[in-house]
């Protein structure tokens, strides 16, 4: 009985699933914690670690429930205290450096504030193209209805410029998009067989809804640092700010750095070298040039 209870106990232990993702665990550096977009995992990041210097740490944080056993968590600041407990398990002391991709971004923005809360240091935030969204899920029909109108002629405007700046990008897109719509008819009207979706993709799909409600429920407040945004150059979805991306009233400072590719292939080839490059330049504490403000 003893070692039958010994066993459970050590398959427990094997099935226990960590948040925290050892990405590239050695060097002389501060580790640089990086919290999952929107596809829940940390695999987007290996491409950044293996472009960064030889002794920069990198580790990934990855949602909980993604194993299909755990509970979601189901607000920003659970999800945040979270990770700062498994990121706090492995290293103690500090200092910090967080990132975030997408809403990731909005996960690290929290634990910043609630590390500093503790009186731990955090040395660098970095947004890797997150927008700081404000639902207006609580406002009245009006206010929606004219949000509604405002961002549909947002979006005719940007893919205008889409069109005239980058358009083979606008031509994928669209193509994408008239692919999605048509495979969604054909499976409404029953003439194509729907396939089982994997059970992984069941649970992504889970997560993020529950992702997007803690999304729109999260209330901003003054993060009383820095913070560096790392902003994609070519943009194929329309925001109000595509300036600040919504964060400036929330920092003392937002440091932008325009990088090269879209909102999904900004740190993947061609583009990974240089985009590792300019974050371990931040990292590092050295002068990294800003973008020129032509859009203000």
């Amino acid at each position: 009985q003893t070692l039958a209870l010994a066993l459970e106990s050590k398959e427990k232990e094997i099935r226990k699933w960590n948040s925290l993702v050892p990405i590239k665990p050695y060097g002389h550096k501060p580790p640089l914690y990086i919290v999952h977009g929107a596809g829940l995992n940390v695999l987007p990041f290996y491409a950044i670690a293996n472009n960064l210097d030889p002794g920069q740490p990198v580790y990934g944080l990855q949602a909980k429930g993604l194993d299909g056993i755990e509970t979601p968590l189901t607000s920003v600041e659970e999800i945040a205290a979270h990770y700062i407990k498994e990121i706090l398990e492995h290293n103690p002391q500090g200092p910090y450096a967080l990132a975030g991709y997408s809403f990731g971004g909005i996960l690290a923005f929290e634990m910043a504030k609630q590390l500093k809360a503790v009186g731990k240091e955090v040395q660098k935030l970095i947004m890797f193209d997150t927008y700081a969204y404000l639902s207006d899920h609580k406002e009245s029909w009006m206010v929606k209805l004219t949000n509604q109108i405002r961002y549909l002629i947002g979006k005719r405007v940007n893919d205008i410029q889409l069109l005239v700046n980058h358009p083979q990008t606008f031509k994928n897109i669209k193509l994408i998009s008239l692919r999605k719509k048509k495979n969604n008819i054909l499976k409404f009207l029953n003439f194509k067989n729907t396939q089982p979706q994997p059970e992984m993709l069941k649970t992504i799909k889970k997560i993020e809804a529950i992702n997007r409600e803690a999304s729109k429920h999260y209330v901003f407040k003054k993060y009383p640092g820095n913070l560096y945004l790392l902003r994609a150059k070519i943009r194929t979805n329309y925001i109000e700010d595509p300036v600040y991306l919504g964060w400036k009233p929330y920092v003392d400072n937002v440091n932008i750095i325009e990088v090269e590719g879209k909102h999904t292939t900004m740190f993947t080839p061609p583009h990974d070298k240089k985009f590792a490059r300019v974050l371990q330049e931040i990292l590092d504490g050295n002068e990294v040039p800003p973008v020129r403000q032509h859009l203000e």
